[in-house]
């Protein structure tokens, strides 16, 4: 959902870079301006950069991360705090048109200074590429000039050579968008079926262009992972039903019939809960985020089969809900598409943001992705909705304290099973973590129920969390048991908020940040 030009490092960009965005901007709506004399205007920002490799990191084992903005000086806005709250992807953008402003010359300002701070931060990336130079495409979100695909290829084999510790990358933003005109500044615009579609474009177009970068990108580096550009995949552009919807359903149909199958190693798609009633199921452990990731897998299967390609793995590098805030208006902001918002209203309380933050990724762990990055760390400037899990001044929402306690609770997860056994109205979930069984539950009808958790034995110990970050234990049949009998299971009320709950003892210790009553 993020969109890039070559002289904008971060968002929100104060004075006189505001006034150099608009130039650049203006100078994209004028095609007779030669790309002679555009090189002309940016060959003063190349720069002979010394190769200052960055320090590998490992590919982490546990699937939670984050989009990151970073700043004017490229550092990773909230990466810090982030990894305190034990996350372990970051994804961040960069800009082919501020990497190769003119053909051939190589300016690695930009990407040093956003990996390294990625790096520095202890964080795994996920690259997105996006913004086309302005001598190599027509438009910054779309296709490439046949004849300059080369030149592209060339670029990314440099680009993953010299930060060979980098593993995964992704190639453009919600391709599949096909509104060039008013949605360019989602950073990928590859989609054909609306009227302004950009000039070229399609999903066989996409392929095409994954045809001269996957190769390319494995001659830099042979461990690299292609994600396939996230996919919006829903609010489909139809002009009877849906004339404002600036997606393309028919791009990856196209694209995977065009051989594209064979380019990408992983399937990639965002998911916000505005549109969860697409991919309702009827059934508790197949709605939403879930839903929508299994009918995916299964176009991708389905197609996969028919151009005789392997199947992909899938991962979601955007889900998110924005928190509530009062907006007075929205001019001059964007409200992504796939948001729906309505300016002066409340959007979600805090409590429920941080409820949906330990629900969504349950789901995301059941389906059983790699990988799943909530959007975003910190609010964008720019935006007309906040999604941060943190405020632009990086003091903490409830939903924070809310990922932090997930992410060190369920790192390391093995396995998760969901809670078919309980009545409809519990939403619950068994992780495999370390050898223990951590069970995670939230009740769906609003109420308040009771549920009986197991503890190693009869006058055993259970350890709590609750709202979001607050640990107790309770002992069997002690005062806090509902069901007051030393029977080897705990009885606790449930509700709307999720609740973990697992088998302890005295000598566990667990999260210094909790506060931990007496049994």
């Amino acid at each position: 959902m993020k969109f890039y030009l070559s002289t904008r490092p971060a968002r929100g960009l104060p004075g006189a870079r505001i006034a150099l965005l608009l130039l650049i901007v203006f100078l994209l709506m004028v095609s007779s301006v030669s790309a002679a004399t555009l090189a002309d205007r940016t060959t003063n920002i190349i720069a002979d950069t010394a190769d200052a490799p960055v320090v590998p990191v490992d590919n982490p084992p546990n699937p939670f991360g984050s989009w990151f903005i970073t700043n004017e000086q490229g550092e990773l806005v909230g990466g810090q705090q982030m990894a305190d709250a034990g996350a372990q992807w970051a994804q961040i953008a960069l800009s082919w048109s501020a990497l190769e402003p003119v053909e051939g010359s190589y300016s690695w300002g930009q990407a040093d200074a956003r990996l390294g701070a990625v790096t520095a931060s202890g964080l795994q990336a996920i690259v997105m590429i996006s913004d086309n130079p302005f001598w190599a495409a027509d438009t910054g979100c779309g296709p490439i000039r046949e004849e300059k695909l080369p030149a592209f290829a060339a670029f990314l084999t440099a680009l993953t050579s010299r930060y060979s510790n980098i593993r995964y990358w992704q190639l453009y933003n919600e391709p599949d968008n096909g509104n060039a005109v008013d949605y360019a500044w989602l950073g990928g615009c590859w989609g054909r079926t609306h009227p302004n579609h950009a000039d070229g474009a399609g999903g066989a177009a996409y392929a095409n262009m994954l045809s001269y970068a996957y190769p390319a990108i494995k001659a830099g580096n042979g461990n690299a992972q292609v994600l396939l550009g996230a996919l919006a995949y829903d609010n489909w552009y139809n002009p009877t039903t849906n004339p404002n919807g600036p997606f393309d359903s028919l791009f990856l149909d196209e694209l995977m019939l065009a051989g594209g199958g064979s380019y990408f190693d992983i399937g990639n798609f965002h998911y916000f809960p505005a549109w969860s009633w697409a991919w309702d199921t009827q059934d508790r452990y197949t709605n939403g985020i879930y839903g929508k990731a299994n009918y995916l897998r299964n176009q991708l299967n389905r197609l996969s089969a028919q151009t005789n390609t392997a199947p992909k793995p899938i991962v979601c590098t955007e889900v998110g809900m924005p928190v509530n805030e009062t907006l007075a208006s929205s001019s001059g902001q964007r409200i992504h598409p796939n948001r729906v918002a309505v300016p002066g209203k409340a959007i979600s309380t805090p409590d429920e943001v941080a409820r949906y933050v330990i629900q969504a990724h349950a789901r995301a762990l059941y389906f059983g992705m790699p990988f799943i990055l909530w959007f975003e760390a910190v609010d964008e400037p720019g935006l007309a909705l906040n999604y941060g899990l943190m405020r632009a001044d990086l003091t903490p929402r409830e939903a924070y304290r809310s990922y932090m306690t997930l992410a060190t609770e369920l790192a390391g997860v093995t396995s998760v099973t969901a809670r078919r056994d309980l009545p409809e109205y519990f939403e619950a979930y068994d992780f495999e973590v370390n050898g223990v069984t951590k069970t995670l539950q939230w009740t769906l009808d609003g109420a308040k129920h009771n549920k009986v958790c197991e503890v190693s034995e009869p006058g055993g110990m259970l350890r709590v969390i609750e709202n979001f970050d607050q640990e107790s234990f309770i002992i069997d049949g002690g005062v806090r048991d509902l069901d007051g009998v030393a029977d080897g299971v705990v009885t606790i009320s449930i509700g709307e908020s999720p609740k973990y709950c697992e088998p302890a003892t005295t000598t566990n210790t667990y999260l210094p940040y909790a506060l931990q009553a007496a049994p």
